[in-house]
């Protein structure tokens, strides 16, 4: 019995009863996925219970793969933006007029923007990113570019301005390190890029209904 509970010689901690609990969980769902069967689960069941070393709870599952993790309640943020799915689009060009990238879309590892006379805006906000490092060329004559970030993706600006700018409104603070960060290069001749930090849908603050706007000028 001794020997079951130490492992060169150095004793094996101490399992608790939520982890045999946890485990107890783990090959039910292993039985519902098919994986194991009745008696299977029945005779691993005993062991987990009687287990007294977090040794033996992990021996039992040696041989099923690890639990999907939960799917996370709410937007994606920082790093779950990365993604192994097709870019939705890789330019947007504009000439005397207007070119946007919104919504939820993929965006390949680098991206070219190009804008005459008119405007273009890409919109990360939402977006997901097929790499890590992503370039966004953004060009301009006589017009502009805008790339709208949220606060959990970095962004840096490298551009060149001949009678034009290149410039960031702000850049987040605090930003973890596993986020997508987003390089904006070109060249602006006459015009305008830059990018802007601005708040995605739920961090919004709510919309006054016209009878609380029509509340406060009363009380005003």
């Amino acid at each position: 019995m001794g020997d079951e509970r130490v492992r060169a010689g150095t004793p094996e901690v101490r399992a608790s009863d939520a982890e045999r609990d946890a485990l107890v969980t783990r090959l039910g769902e292993a039985m519902a996925e098919g994986r194991l069967d009745v008696a299977e689960y029945e005779e691993r069941v005993d062991v987990a219970l009687a287990a007294r070393s977090r040794g033996e709870l992990e021996r039992l599952t040696d041989d099923l793969p690890a639990p999907t993790p939960a799917k996370r309640d709410g937007p994606m943020q920082g790093a779950e933006r990365l993604t192994d799915s097709v870019p939705t689009s890789s330019t947007a060009i504009c000439v005397m007029g207007a070119a946007v990238r919104d919504g939820t879309w993929t965006v390949p590892k680098k991206f070219t923007a190009l804008s005459v006379m008119g405007h273009a805006e890409i919109d990360l906000r939402e977006a997901q990113f097929t790499a890590k490092h992503t370039t966004i060329q953004a060009h301009s004559l006589m017009g502009s570019v805008e790339v709208v970030v949220p606060d959990d993706v970095h962004v840096r600006v490298e551009g060149v301005g001949v009678m034009g700018a290149f410039w960031m409104d702000d850049d987040p603070a605090d930003v973890p390190a596993d986020v997508p960060i987003v390089t904006v290069t070109g060249i602006s001749l006459m015009g305008a890029v830059w990018s802007s930090t601005q708040p995605r849908e739920h961090q919004k603050p709510p919309k006054k209904r016209w009878w609380h706007r029509r509340k406060s000028v009363t009380e005003g």
